[in-house]
């Protein structure tokens, strides 16, 4: 389907605000960039509250953030709140690019939709630290969060994973890695145009060679950045759709857009989800591009779809609840 031209519109906009292809920029320029990015999520949703956290690591700590949706009181305003799940959350940007900065909005605005409290944390980055640097950290800091949830008003049973880009990448393979070692055990998992195979070809990858918030050729020189000559790309934790068993993961909110180089492996991957006995909503847009829901300032499209993953994620919860009493 034709891009919605509110989106197209953005996209004609990009190198106006610096945002060019990724691989003809330096590190720190394209970092620079990606920031440029916050002009377009609109204005930040009020909160309840919001921590600046430091989460211990496996080489160090991580900065983290957490936020509480603007309709639950406070711990400190009200002994009695009811506990909240907590949502860890990792953004995009390549495994080089993204801060906390630049998923504040974001997180906000997911923290509203879900009724959960949303955990942001910054994992090392490439090429600074390469495959398997953030997958570590990843893992690490959703277990310290279901260690001390309580510290931050949420519910231990309660935890979910979500991402953008290959921030829902990360999501992923901990949901993995989580069923694999039985703890912490997840009760949700929100991946967003997600980036799950870095062994195969697909027609998506191929389709949008540039001119969008994401190409093929911005994919290629992330592969070069993070990977940096892992020898397999099908390793799942870099490729989450190549796990040889998906049965058993908790429940996946997977959503794609149409004019998005990742469209298929993620499309894929929430059919593979499916076949193997997990519950998904798989949520297609035909008509947007990638990042489209953090452009909530240009296109409305991206609150209705908040509202209905984030309708979702509070429907599973709910479901935990139930499951864990």
């Amino acid at each position: 389907m034709v891009l919605d031209p509110r989106v197209q519109r953005v996209i004609e906009s990009l190198p106006g605000r610096g945002m060019t292809g990724f691989a003809d920029l330096t590190e720190s320029r394209a970092r620079e960039a990606v920031a440029a990015g916050v002009a377009l999520q609109g204005e930040p949703e009020w909160v309840a509250e919001v921590r600046e956290l430091t989460v211990p690591g496996p080489n160090g700590p991580l900065p983290a953030r957490s936020y509480r949706p603007a309709s639950a009181p406070t711990p400190e305003a009200d002994p009695d709140a009811e506990a909240l799940p907590v949502l860890v959350f990792f953004h995009g940007g390549g495994f080089v690019l993204g801060e906390l900065e630049l998923a504040d909005r974001p997180c906000r605005a997911l923290a509203n939709a879900t009724g959960a409290v949303v955990a942001s944390v910054r994992c090392r980055r490439a090429p600074e630290a390469a495959f398997p640097a953030a997958v570590a950290d990843a893992h690490a800091a959703v277990g310290w969060f279901a260690e001390h949830a309580d510290e931050l008003g949420g519910d231990p049973t309660r935890i979910g994973v979500a991402g953008d880009g290959v921030g829902a990448t990360l999501a992923a393979v901990v949901a993995q890695l989580a069923r694999e070692h039985g703890d912490p055990v997840l009760a949700l998992q929100m991946l967003l145009c997600p980036a799950v195979d870095f062994a195969g070809r697909w027609r998506s990858r191929a389709e949008f060679p540039g001119g969008g918030p994401l190409s093929s050729a911005d994919l290629a020189w992330v592969t070069g950045q993070y990977p940096a000559g892992h020898p397999d790309p099908a390793d799942p934790r870099l490729s989450p759709l190549r796990a040889a068993d998906l049965s058993g993961l908790p429940p996946a909110i997977v959503v794609t857009a149409g004019h998005d180089p990742l469209r298929d492996e993620g499309q894929a991957y929430a059919t593979a989800l499916s076949q193997a006995g997990v519950p998904v909503l798989d949520c297609r847009n035909d008509t947007m591009a990638h990042g489209f829901l953090w452009m909530a300032g240009v296109a409305d499209t991206a609150a209705g779809v908040l509202a209905r993953i984030g309708g979702q994620a509070r429907e599973v919860f709910a479901t935990a609840v139930s499951a864990s009493h």
